[in-house]
Order: C-alpha cells, then sequence, then structure tokens
C-alpha cells in the first residue's frame, strides 16, 4: 500500500522506539531522557513487518490476533503493537512496533496495568532503563525495563501528536506528587 503523507516514515519526528543497541528509547536516533511516562489504554495489536516501506495489519479486536498465524509468520510479519506514548514536558509520540525486545515490555507493562484498569485514566510507567540480553547466535540487545506504576488522569495535551522541532524543553514546571511521580 501507499501512504499519501508518508506518517508511516520513522524519521518525521511523532515516533519513539527503544533502540535495541544504544539502550535507550529515541526520537530520530537521538536519545530522549525521562523516567515516567504514559501509555493510552486504547491501543492497538496486530502485525507488522518492513520491506522498504512499513506494512501493519491490525486486529479487530485488542489482543485478539487476526489472520492465520503461520501464514503471516512465512510472508515476513511479526507481532506488534501501536500505542500513544506521551512524556511530560516532551508530548505525545506512537510507539508503533514490531520488535520482539519492545513486545515484550510493553505486553508486560500492559498486563501488569490492565488488572486495575480505570476508565478515563491512562497508564502510567517508569523506565527503569534497559538490561543487555544475549540472543541465541550470540548477538546482543537491550530490553528496555518498564514498570507499571498507577492509573492516572489523561493530561488535556495528550493525544496531540507534536513534532519533535517544535517540541520545547520547557522544565520549569515542576508539579511533582508526594511520590516523586510527575503526573
Amino acid at each position: 500500500f501507499m501512504s499519501f503523507l508518508q506518517l508511516s516514515n520513522e524519521s518525521d519526528g511523532l515516533y519513539i522506539k527503544h533502540h535495541y543497541q544504544l539502550g535507550k528509547f529515541v526520537v530520530n536516533d537521538e536519545p530522549v531522557d525521562f523516567d515516567y511516562f504514559l501509555l493510552s489504554p486504547d491501543f492497538h495489536t496486530g502485525w507488522g513487518k518492513y520491506e522498504g516501506q512499513y506494512e501493519w495489519k491490525w486486529d479487530e479486536v485488542q489482543g485478539v490476533a487476526s489472520g492465520d498465524k503461520a501464514e503471516l509468520y512465512e510472508q515476513g510479519f511479526q507481532r506488534a503493537f501501536s500505542v500513544q506514548f506521551y512524556i511530560k514536558e516532551k508530548g505525545t509520540y506512537l510507539w508503533q512496533r514490531f520488535s520482539k525486545a519492545e513486545g515484550r515490555a510493553f505486553d508486560q507493562v500492559m498486563t501488569d496495568a490492565w488488572s486495575s484498569k480505570e476508565d478515563g485514566k491512562v497508564v502510567c510507567a517508569k523506565y527503569e532503563g534497559s538490561e543487555k540480553i544475549t540472543l541465541s547466535g550470540g548477538s546482543k540487545m537491550f530490553v528496555p525495563n518498564l514498570k507499571f506504576e498507577k492509573w492516572v488522569a489523561k493530561p488535556s495535551d495528550f493525544g496531540e501528536l507534536v513534532d519533535v522541532a517544535e517540541a520545547t524543553n520547557n522544565e520549569s514546571s515542576n508539579n511533582e506528587d508526594h511520590d516523586g511521580i510527575p503526573f
């Protein structure tokens, strides 16, 4: 398929990913520093692959794999997710990946959060760095360590995807809760 607006191009500043070699979250290959972040409970699960451009096939029901798994794997697809990812003072990004390491981290934090789900609220999680693992075959990669903290009210600007070039690093407002979590 063709993207008319080319929004699937990861270089446009709207996307965030955990870089498997750097062991950090990056936007446009530049590390982004933060401890706490928010995830929307209105995420998508599905299948993704990259062959010159990204291709996504989203599940009709969140968390229920659509299609013939064996056939999709044979076509090069991997399980994927797409979620709005919010960092205070920086804004909203799209975390849309089919990497196994990121998928496991996302799955774990959402699984931990889901049992206490609160309607109208969003997931607050903590990024606790990354862990270097060795895969079968000897290659090494970093896996993000994400910890569910609590469900919080959705900030008014969460969901407005911002271009990193326009985002400011205004750190002047400091209204952290008593537990050190800024949401």
